[in-house]
């Protein structure tokens, strides 16, 4: 399906089971990656968890956390993927926040590529690494996680993606939620590093790309995980590690 058709769809009735025919014929492997990430996030997550998802883009991920039951808060900052938001998940148990996170509250510039829909960032560096064609910034408010959380309450799971802000997004989080998730890049583990620091006594497992599977057959401590991760092949592109907030040591 084009981005094109896909914006005309979204949100009315005939959206899904369009979507599920035309990838039946020409894209399954889009239907089991949807289908994966539901059993990945249905091993730790109940019918009514709280949920915030922090870069929430085109709603792939909100769509899956909806899907096992939870409430999701989606917050995404670039105008043009909140408006698909808004029409993709229409539910009582989705809110959609339009706002950048950071440490502090107030406001900044979003930088934006013309080229590409799912790419944005507050992260000048971040923008400066990747291949796009940035447009030029458009002015968003900027909240913090610890203000999502006073108006919809503690999540069980913080799901972050901010392009290059993720170390920010978290520094702006003074509760500790059961699992939080955040993105690595191979190519620079500086970002991962700063986000796993601010967890020191949790502990730690990864999932590379899109396979929705923990690549560690077991949770392991700060000091161990970016060893891991500097272990992987070159060919691994990007990944998320998730921290797991324990009240005992790490097993």
């Amino acid at each position: 399906m084009t981005p094109r058709l896909r914006d005309v769809l979204v949100g009315l009735p005939v959206y899904v089971p369009i979507r599920f025919v035309y990838q039946s014929l020409f894209n399954r492997d889009a239907i089991l990656r949807r289908k994966a990430r539901r059993q990945f996030y249905s091993s730790f997550l109940q019918p009514g968890d709280l949920v915030f998802d922090v870069g929430a883009n085109l709603g792939n991920y909100a769509e899956a956390l909806c899907a096992v039951g939870a409430s999701v808060v989606a917050i995404e900052p670039d105008p043009r993927n909140v408006k698909i938001l808004r029409k993709r998940l229409k539910s009582d148990h989705v809110h959609v926040e339009s706002c950048a996170l950071g440490r502090s509250e107030g406001s900044a510039d979003l930088r934006i590529a013309s080229d590409r829909v799912d790419i944005s960032t507050l992260s000048n560096r971040w923008a400066e690494n990747q291949k796009a064609d940035w447009q030029g910034t458009v002015r968003v408010p900027v909240r913090t996680l610890d203000s999502i959380a006073k108006e919809y309450g503690i999540p069980k799971y913080v799901k972050v993606d901010a392009e290059g802000y993720d170390a920010e997004v978290l520094r702006g989080m003074s509760f500790r939620p059961e699992i939080v998730s955040f993105e690595f890049l191979p190519e620079d583990m500086d970002i991962a590093r700063e986000c796993i620091q601010l967890f020191p006594k949790c502990a730690f497992n990864f999932v590379i790309e899109q396979r929705s599977r923990f690549e560690l057959n077991r949770w392991v401590s700060s000091e161990e995980i970016l060893p891991a991760l500097f272990d992987l092949p070159k060919t691994v592109l990007y990944g998320d590690v998730f921290t797991k907030n324990l009240a005992g040591p790490v097993s």
